[in-house]
């Protein structure tokens, strides 16, 4: 069997210091780093026969491990989960549950790095089931846990994740990985869960204890990701010139570290740029998206690239570059609609899974005396009661739309003749003269609909209407009934009611590229504040809409 001369040169000197299989994990994956990946599939898969030469399952099992692993280094994540799968068949019948276990974490990362959540969450599941049945070991549970817990966040369920990495850090805090690496993933996560949640005072807490012990142990990448955790910020409390500060230094961290982590790159750029763009220095911001946009794989970094394809697209359409802005603007749709897709498939894996859980906690607690007398007729009652539930609430959802469609086409029928209260101007003082300059400076921004800006805030319109903060809040709070932030809500809710009705193409936009349009930093605050104000989800809503068109 004729191997490359690299790879032979390695395997003659393994074998004259000791035999193949007797070879590490790690030393089997430095045989096969020479291997380049211009390569044939075809030496692979010779290798692969050469390392199968041995009548030990256990050893055919690490082996075909190893090179799942080597491809999964490689970024060859279908040949990886190919391989890990024909090493499952060797632990299976002696059911060797930690090296089963590793496999399936290995998959579910390959998977997650695929944007292929269901199949990540197959695999971690899995995981999770095998040390929960023999292994017992709580790390292995932490990590499984925290994995599903990331691919929740991806898929916007920030309150199940933010539960699970607050127990993983009690867990730590008491056992021997407090300060290590793994340590450091979850305070990172936690970190960006935080931001997704706008919860700004806890992404500085937790990443200032990050940067603490990242300098204590030295790691780089991990510092580098608290860095970039308070650029943002920054970034969003419009704190500019600190916000770069922050992201230019965890940027330099990874360059002097040599640390080739691409996605970490990408994402510090993107908000790098994002500052620029906010300063107006817009040439700034497409110059410095351009330095990583070739870094972008769009098959593994689905949300990075959304992102930036979009302030690219913002960018190019300030500058008035028309033809540049559509087509940053059509690869960001392109690649939402999938997302958005992978989104939905994976929201319902999650359901199935939960369901699952619960069905067999019933079991345990039916198999008594009773079990198939109390199965069936709780079975029954929980039926009954889904159904009745379920029914009761689509009828309440069905009346507050129509009613929601009423107020709308009555609002939409009546002009406005005014929508403020200005002080009588027979008894006006100069106080009152303030008010009603604010006053009328709020219906201009009203009309102008300032209010969809993502940088709308209590400081940029206090600018904009000539007054501070303070006045301006108590002006809103004495004379519009409600604080700024309900306020502000109000406003963009109602827009993008009567918008939605009227614009069909904006009802194909994905819920996040609407968020972002009508001024939510996050999809998940949009739905938050359109339930709150109309009892109905923004989907359902949609849903409702256009069956009244069909």
């Amino acid at each position: 069997m004729i191997l490359s001369s690299g790879v032979y040169g390695q395997e003659k000197e393994a074998n004259e210091t000791g035999e193949l299989e007797k070879l590490s994990l790690l030393q089997l994956i430095d045989v096969l780093d020479t291997i380049k990946l211009s390569t044939p599939e075809g030496e692979a898969k010779i290798f692969k026969e050469t390392l199968l030469n041995d009548e030990k399952n256990f050893v055919k099992g690490r082996k075909l491990m190893a090179i799942g692993f080597f491809f999964f280094r490689k970024k060859e994540y279908k040949k990886c989960v190919e391989y890990l799968d024909e090493a499952i068949e060797f632990f299976e019948e002696p059911e060797d549950n930690k090296q089963l276990y590793a496999i399936n974490i290995l998959k579910g990362n390959a998977y997650l790095y695929k944007w292929q959540h269901v199949d990540a969450l197959n695999a971690y599941y899995k995981a999770l089931e095998l040390n929960r049945s023999t292994i017992k070991d709580d790390v292995n549970e932490a990590r499984a846990s925290l994995n599903i817990a990331i691919v929740r966040r991806k898929m916007g369920q920030f309150d199940q994740a933010k539960k699970v990495y607050k127990n993983t850090l009690k867990f730590i805090e008491k056992s021997e990985v407090k300060n290590s690496k793994i340590h450091m993933n979850v305070l990172s996560e936690v970190s960006f869960l935080y931001i997704d949640l706008e919860e700004y005072d806890s992404v500085l807490q937790y990443s200032d204890k990050g940067i603490r012990i990242s300098e204590l142990y030295n790691y780089r990448e991990f510092k580098s990701n608290f860095y970039t955790a308070k650029g943002i910020v920054f970034q969003y409390e419009e704190e500019y010139d600190k916000a770069l500060e922050y992201l230019l230094e965890a940027e330099d961290i990874l360059f002097k570290g040599n640390i080739p982590e691409k996605r970490y790159l990408i994402n510090i750029a993107y908000f790098i740029a994002k500052c620029f763009y906010e300063q107006q220095h817009y040439e700034k911001a497409i110059n410095k998206m351009h330095e990583v946009i070739n870094f972008i794989d769009e098959e593994e970094f689905n949300a990075e690239a959304i992102d930036l394809y979009n302030l690219m697209a913002k960018s190019n359409k300030a500058l008035e570059h028309e033809n540049q802005a559509i087509y940053w603007y059509e690869k960001a749709i392109q690649l939402d609609k999938r997302s958005d897709r992978e989104k939905d498939v994976t929201v319902n894996r999650i359901f199935n899974k939960e369901k699952e859980d619960l069905n067999e906690e019933i079991g345990v607690l039916t198999r008594t005396r009773f079990k198939v007398v109390l199965a069936l007729f709780f079975s029954f009652l929980i039926l009954i009661s889904i159904s009745i539930v379920y029914f009761k609430k689509q009828k309440t959802n069905k009346l507050i739309f129509n009613e929601l469609i009423e107020k709308i086409n009555n609002l939409e029928s009546v002009k406005k003749e005014t929508r403020i209260t200005l002080v009588d101007s027979k008894t006006v003082n100069i106080d009152d003269e303030k008010i009603n300059k604010v006053l009328k400076g709020l219906e201009r921004l009203e009309d102008q609909e300032y209010f969809l800006n993502i940088d709308c805030n209590l400081r940029s319109i206090a600018k904009k209407v000539k007054t501070n903060t303070t006045y301006l809040s108590k002006i809103i709070n004495d004379h519009k009934k409600k604080n700024f932030n309900n306020y502000i809500n109000d406003l963009r809710i109602d827009y993008v009611l009567k918008r939605l009705k009227n614009d069909k193409k904006f009802r194909l936009f994905s819920i996040k590229s609407i968020a972002s349009e009508i001024g939510y930093k996050s999809d998940y605050s949009f739905a938050k504040h359109f339930k709150a104000k109309t009892g109905l989800n923004p989907s359902y809503y949609i849903r409702e809409i256009n069956s009244l068109e069909e």
